[in-house]
């Protein structure tokens, strides 16, 4: 028997055959809209002004909704002469880590690898996340 599924915004119970037939049913657009995930649902003038606070806030280290954790680029272009670099992308679900090596102010990347980003399976605090990626 399969378990009743909750539509988060009707609030009715749909068995999964149901709901497969009336989603299927719906354009794209439509069920973007009825779940409320279509940008048309959103007073856009309003929400973005209000995000980017959220954001400057989470930067500066204020109450913020949202956490976010600085990066330390520039937009200035660096002399990184000839040398090897280690970068890492970590963001979403993986963790990006390689190397670029930089010959005549070009760079080529080398080395890349791809791992889960840690903390995916179980909540980490800011030192056990950097202790797991170093």
């Amino acid at each position: 028997m399969q378990s009743p599924i909750l539509d988060p915004v009707s609030g009715r119970w749909y068995t999964e055959q149901v709901l497969y037939r009336e989603v299927t049913a719906l354009t794209m657009e439509q069920f973007l809209q009825d779940q409320r995930l279509d940008p048309s649902c959103y007073p856009m003038a309003e929400e973005i002004p209000a995000f980017r606070r959220d954001m400057e806030r989470g930067l500066t280290g204020e109450q913020a909704s949202l956490l976010m954790i600085p990066t330390f680029l520039s937009a200035e272009p660096v002399d990184a002469g000839d040398r090897k670099i280690i970068v890492l992308d970590a963001g979403g679900t993986n963790l990006r880590v390689g190397v670029v090596t930089f010959t005549g102010g070009v760079a080529a990347p080398a080395d890349y690898r791809k791992y889960p980003l840690p903390g995916t399976d179980r909540t980490l605090d800011c030192d056990a996340f950097f202790d797991a990626v170093a």
